[in-house]
């Protein structure tokens, strides 16, 4: 008896008791009936809802895939306008096929009216249609509509090589239709959708099948006298409820604005109704045992809560830190699943933190570039601490007076703006005040080169950076305190992240030391050779150059340049081997002679190779006297045989031996230089390095 009044005095207990008069005395099923009507009218309105929904979603998606085009299309600008003048306009792979996977065409326009074909095909009379309508005073990028055919019109998109100068040219590109509308091989349409474009002029630019045509239009009948954007119309017998929605794309081009209609069949739109109006009796009758079986394990139910707790606990220690226990008991159990939610959610934030600091950890550490380091700490470190500026302060060592800014703002450009600012004695000492950070909250505090940020952030972290103990700049960000609980949490990790940037540009510091000395070793070398016979000095050093011009014609990454560099420094290396006797002979070398001269390129390949380091640049040492045509040596290759490098530089060695006076000759007239080489193309110099030496020849 004891057991059971104390069961019935506890919450656990009060509960099961009120629960069964509930069950006992309440009319559930009649309820359930008076609700039956309710439902059926919410499911109704949720279904128009979700289809305003869908039809608003449709056309933000739409907005993207057009900006994501034009920002294709405007880094094809900007490669196109790097290109020589002396090169057919053309994108790498990679860029080649992003474009040919979201346009039909893209085409080159030039003010004189000129059209290069950068991928796919227009016809030439609809580029020349399309071209003329180019707005040059207007820097936005255009949408153009073409003529409307069967369902789908054309769509094309003009934008300016340089938004600055519009005028100097313009990339005109098709669009991919299936691409744009999401109509294909990935279908962005909702299922059983109809779609449905007009402009500003009511004219259509897509029509699926049982879209809203305009005679359709004309007739349909609102859904909602509030709500003019719902309608139904009729098609073919059957009845469509649609939702349209504007589309303004002159915040982003120089468009006219697009009304975007979604539409679905009525009786697809309301099945959910019909087949609950089925299987609403038996749903009702179901409840009803339900509620009469209830009380009967309402006590066993109890230890739900407990099950889901141990469940939660399992997970977490499986390293699943997004549980969340959901108990809504009413007791103590509800208590515990509160203090186990509130302890998982904080282990979710630290690990999810110490997860996107290693992400920004490994990208930082992953480039050798400073400016890159900079740009990927502040960008990530923005998008984590949600910020709305963010700066790097480094110190001028030239000029203590003044520093040099890499500012990033939220919702800008994806890189820092640079710029360099002076900076008084007291802002210097705000900025630098403790080793650790510095929270700069007060007007006298903020330095003059943050007040246009302070609108939008009045407070700022200050977070100095050291590279050997030596002060080089700071990360200052603009700090959200909205949140005050996590900003001591912030502030840490703000400062760790600031620490990876330090240890990141004081590796790229140090790799840039090492490439100097490198550099300088090598170009120590070339001079040990020139400097064998005063007739030669500077002759390595003016081959490495000019081969670097040629490779930079071709095309030639920056990658291959720099081993070009490096192997025209030590191309002649071999020559120290050779006796000066024979070098600087007067009179022309008998065969044995000649045959020590033609030995340097295997002597040279002796002295570098143990040298690991210089490997790479082995075959243009060894090849740099090998002829196109077969006859060179040491080892006769030709044709493609021939390493290009190797090929690059010898029509540089020639031109400067030639142009050099010689102690058996006297140097030739440039013009008669650059006549020999031409006549040598396809005998001993590739005719393409010929072609290209020729374009910075002349």
């Amino acid at each position: 008896m004891e057991l059971g009044a104390s069961f019935f005095k506890s919450k656990l207990g009060k509960r099961f008791f009120f629960l069964f008069l509930f069950c006992a005395f309440i009319p559930t099923g009649i309820l359930l009936l008076l609700s039956y009507q309710r439902v059926i009218g919410q499911m109704k309105e949720q279904s128009l809802l979700r289809l305003q929904n869908e039809t608003k979603s449709y056309g933000l998606s739409l907005f993207e895939r057009l900006a994501r085009m034009e920002n294709l299309l405007s880094i094809c600008a900007i490669k196109l306008s790097l290109t020589d003048n002396h090169q057919r306009p053309a994108l790498d792979n990679e860029l080649k096929e992003n474009v040919s996977s979201l346009f039909d065409s893209v085409y080159l326009v030039v003010p004189n009216g000129e059209y290069a074909p950068i991928a796919g095909f227009l016809a030439t009379q609809k580029l020349k249609d399309i071209a003329v309508q180019y707005s040059p005073g207007n820097p936005k990028s255009q949408i153009l509509i073409g003529q409307f055919s069967e369902f789908v019109s054309p769509v094309y998109m003009l934008v300016a090589l340089d938004k600055k100068q519009p005028q100097d040219g313009f990339l005109l590109a098709e669009i991919n239709t299936s691409f744009l509308w999401g109509i294909g091989s990935v279908m962005l349409l909702p299922a059983m959708t109809e779609l449905a474009v007009y402009d500003d002029s009511n004219r259509p630019v897509i029509l699926t099948y049982a879209a809203p045509a305009e005679r359709h239009r004309l007739v349909s009948r609102p859904l909602h006298a509030s709500d003019k954007r719902l309608f139904e119309y009729e098609r073919e017998g059957s009845l469509y409820l649609a939702s349209s929605w504007t589309l303004f794309l002159q915040s982003e081009f120089d468009a006219p604005l697009w009304t975007i209609i979604l539409s679905q069949s009525k009786k697809d739109i309301l099945a959910p109704m019909t087949e609950f109006r089925q299987v609403f009796p038996l749903v009702s009758l179901l409840f009803l045992w339900a509620v009469l079986f209830l009380s009967m394990y309402t006590l066993r139910k109890t230890l739900a809560p407990l099950n889901k707790l141990k469940e939660g606990t399992q997970r977490i220690a499986n390293k699943d830190f997004t549980t969340q226990v959901d108990v809504d008991s009413g007791d103590e159990f509800e208590e515990l699943a509160v203090s186990f939610n509130s302890m998982s959610a904080r282990l979710n934030n630290q690990f999810n933190a110490l997860a996107v600091i290693d992400q920004i950890n490994r990208a930082i550490l992953s480039s050798l570039d400073p400016s890159i380091v900079v740009a990927t700490a502040l960008r990530m470190m923005s998008d984590f601490f949600n910020s709305e500026v963010i700066l790097y302060a480094r110190i001028n060592t030239e000029n203590p007076e003044t520093l040099a800014l890499s500012i990033l703002e939220k919702g800008g450009r994806a890189t820092p703006d640079s710029e360099n600012t002076d900076i008084t004695l007291g802002e210097r000492e705000n900025i630098f005040a403790n080793d650790e950070y510095t929270l700069l909250d007060s007007v006298e505090q903020i330095p003059r080169f943050l007040s246009s940020f302070v609108a939008t952030s009045n407070i700022f972290l200050s977070l100095p950076l050291f590279i050997e103990q030596k002060l080089v700049g700071a990360v200052i960000m603009g700090l959200n305190m909205v949140d005050q609980a996590n900003v001591e949490e912030e502030i840490k990790q703000a400062r760790q992240i600031a620490d990876l940037l330090a240890i990141a540009l004081a590796n790229a510091s140090l790799v840039q030391e090492l490439e100097l000395l490198n550099i300088g070793t090598v170009e120590a070398l070339s001079r040990t050779v020139d400097a064998k016979s005063e007739w030669t000095a500077g002759h390595s050093e003016r081959v490495a150059e000019l081969s670097v011009k040629v490779a930079s014609v071709m095309g030639f990454d920056s990658k291959n340049i720099a081993l070009l560099y490096r192997g025209g420094l030590l191309h002649d290396i071999g020559k120290i081997g050779i006796p000066l006797t024979i070098l600087d002979k007067p009179e022309k070398l008998d065969d044995d002679e000649f045959d020590t001269v033609r030995s340097h390129p295997l002597i040279g390949e002796k002295i570098l190779q143990p040298i690991d380091v210089y490997k790479n640049i082995l075959p243009i040492v060894i090849q740099h006297h090998e002829r196109f045509d077969g006859k060179g040596y040491p080892y006769g290759l030709s044709g493609s045989d021939i390493d290009i490098n190797a090929r690059i530089l010898a029509v540089a060695d020639v031109y400067d031996a030639l142009i050099s006076q010689r102690p058996y000759r006297q140097g030739w007239a440039r013009e008669d230089v650059l006549i020999y080489i031409e006549e040598q193309a396809g005998k001993m110099f590739d005719p393409d390095v010929v072609d290209a030496f020729m374009a910075i020849a002349y």
